[in-house]
């Protein structure tokens, strides 16, 4: 007998997305693509919920450690901090402790 939990519904998506990001960074990405095409209201949910806690996708993270040229300079994670419209004090600092575990 097999039990699975992969689901996800629109009920769910907020603890399900936080939780994929995370713990599996590759997956989530080609999760977020296809998001995009089948329900795009959720890739918007999951878009924004990324700016919201700050947080950088496994590819986008790439993308600025090739530009920079390895670890992220402080100033580009400040840029990003600043760039969030709804974040609380609360948010941010729990944002940080799980970004901070993706390195």
């Amino acid at each position: 007998m097999a039990v699975t939990q992969n689901f996800v519904s629109y009920t769910n998506f907020e603890t399900v997305w936080r939780t994929l990001r995370v713990e599996r960074k590759k997956f989530s990405c080609k999760f977020l693509s296809k998001l995009k095409e089948k329900h795009p209201v959720l890739y918007e949910k999951a878009i924004q919920m990324n700016k919201e806690d700050n947080f950088l996708m496994y590819y986008e993270r790439k993308l600025l450690e090739k530009r920079y040229g390895g670890e992220l300079p402080d100033v580009v994670m400040k840029k990003r901090k600043g760039s969030s419209t709804n974040s609380s004090d609360t948010s941010s600092s729990s944002s940080e402790s799980r970004s901070g575990s993706e390195n």
